[in-house]
């Protein structure tokens, strides 16, 4: 079983598919919440998702435009990384939407 780091950091970032995603520095593992104010291409949500993934996210909460879309963006990252096998306990991503909270 994994856990989180016990320091809590809170940043926010404003991204858009104009914008390269940036390296994170912050304590791994961590969680996320993507608020979703716009649509973005396929392509782009996948990249961010994949980004997220390899950046440490082990907890990731959608809301907003196609909040369910990036629940299932996030999960297929990771089946991804681990060339869908088994992925390992401690590298698990657990995903949630909440489109009408």
């Amino acid at each position: 079983m994994y856990s989180l780091h016990p320091i809590q950091v809170i940043e926010y970032l404003s991204l858009s598919e104009d914008k390269v995603l940036p390296d994170l520095s912050i304590p791994k593992p961590f969680m996320c919440i993507v608020i979703a104010s716009q649509s973005v291409s396929p392509d782009w949500r996948s990249a961010a998702s994949e980004w997220l993934v390899d950046s440490g996210c082990l907890y990731m909460m959608a809301w907003g435009i196609d909040c369910s879309l990036w629940d299932d963006s996030v999960d297929w990252a990771i089946l991804e990384k681990f060339d869908y096998g088994e992925i390992p306990d401690d590298q698990w991503v657990m995903t949630t939407w909440h489109e009408r909270e």
